[in-house]
């Protein structure tokens, strides 16, 4: 299921699972959502929109099937330390994938590094006053200080992102060695820190 950032509204969560043969109710996305704070409503849009991310994967009971009846070469990209979307979920994910694939973690990041204006997204998310269910989220969430830079994230995403779309769609020989490569050593060389996962288990390479 893909969603755009504006398909988070009470009625559009359940108009998409609807399309995608999911029935859920409004007491199931209420209940889901009442651990909003009450600046929640007067926040950012930034802010409405990811915490209904979180209240639709909350309240839709889907699990991808990758029923893709070929090989699609698959680049995951993700955070070391995504309190929203913990790595053993994408270790899961990854694990599940039934193609070529690969998967790079990003070492001190979180969700926002993978947005525009991450120094002050993540600082905005981190420091509202959760309340309830959702209060865990500041508690867990690591300050902007202790993780990597806005820049590095952008590099990361664009350039690995390039290069798999070469690789795979261009057939560009110089992108293919790359990913072949010890991407990791140079990566280090610009000032990034990443893990190359390469097994469907908890463990990578560091």
């Amino acid at each position: 299921m893909v969603y755009s950032h504006d398909t988070f509204g009470l009625g559009n969560i359940r108009r998409n699972a609807r399309s995608h043969g999911i029935r859920i109710s409004c007491h199931e996305i209420n209940r889901a959502s009442t651990a909003l704070p009450k600046c929640f409503w007067r926040g950012s849009g930034f802010a409405r929109r990811t915490v209904w991310r979180r209240v639709a994967i909350e309240a839709i009971p889907v699990k991808l099937n990758f029923n893709w009846g070929r090989d699609v070469p698959t680049l995951y990209l993700v955070a070391e330390n995504d309190v929203s979307l913990p790595l053993a979920g994408m270790y899961e994910i990854f694990a599940r994938t039934p193609a070529t694939k690969q998967m790079f973690i990003l070492r001190r990041a979180d969700h926002m590094h993978f947005m525009d204006n991450v120094e002050e997204l993540h600082e905005a998310v981190r420091t509202m006053p959760w309340t309830g269910e959702l209060a865990w989220m500041t508690k867990e969430m690591r300050p902007i200080t202790e993780l990597c830079s806005g820049e590095q994230a952008h590099l990361f995403v664009r350039g690995l992102t390039l290069c798999h779309l070469d690789a795979v769609l261009n057939a560009n020989k110089k992108a293919q060695q790359f990913l072949r490569a010890d991407v990791r050593a140079a990566l280090a060389s610009l000032g990034i820190d990443v893990i190359q996962h390469r097994t469907g288990g908890a463990e990578g390479r560091k």
